[in-house]
Order: structure tokens, then C-alpha cells, then sequence
């Protein structure tokens, strides 16, 4: 199961940093209804590989870096 970028994107910007959906889809540069989209998709990903106990994979950004950092996301969350 993968998540893309812009799904755990949106996912750290409103659930773990507290974003409203404005500022977040601001920041993404996207539109707020894209947003609200996007991050219904990702916890919806994130609901299934939980409840099925699958490793969920986190696609890397097309650019291979993250906010100036110069490694590609590479993680997973593995089951217990």
C-alpha cells in the first residue's frame, strides 16, 4: 500500500502540525476543495493499511527531496 507525497503532506500539515485546511491547501499550493480531497484520500489509505495490517510505503516527492533536505523520503510504518 503507497501513500504519495501529497497525501502525507497533507496528512503532517493538518493532523500533525495543526493546520486548518486554508492554510494547509496555502501552503500546498493547491485549492482547499484539492486539499480536503487529497487529505480524505490519505486518511482513508492510512484507515485501510491499519485495519488490514499492511505496510504502508510512503512515495518519495518527484523531486527526491523534502523542504531542502537532500535525501529522498524513504520510511514505512510497519505493522507491530
Amino acid at each position: 500500500m503507497t501513500l504519495g507525497f501529497d497525501e502525507f503532506e497533507a496528512l503532517r500539515l493538518a493532523d500533525f502540525l495543526g493546520y486548518s485546511q486554508k492554510e494547509a491547501a496555502k501552503s500546498m499550493k493547491v485549492s482547499q476543495q484539492t486539499f480536503s480531497r487529497v487529505l480524505k484520500r490519505a486518511r482513508k489509505t492510512i484507515a485501510e493499511g491499519i485495519s488490514l495490517g499492511l505496510i504502508i510505503n510512503i512515495k518519495p516527492s518527484g523531486k527526491g527531496e523534502i523542504k531542502g533536505k537532500k535525501k529522498p523520503l524513504k520510511r514505512s510504518i510497519k505493522p507491530a
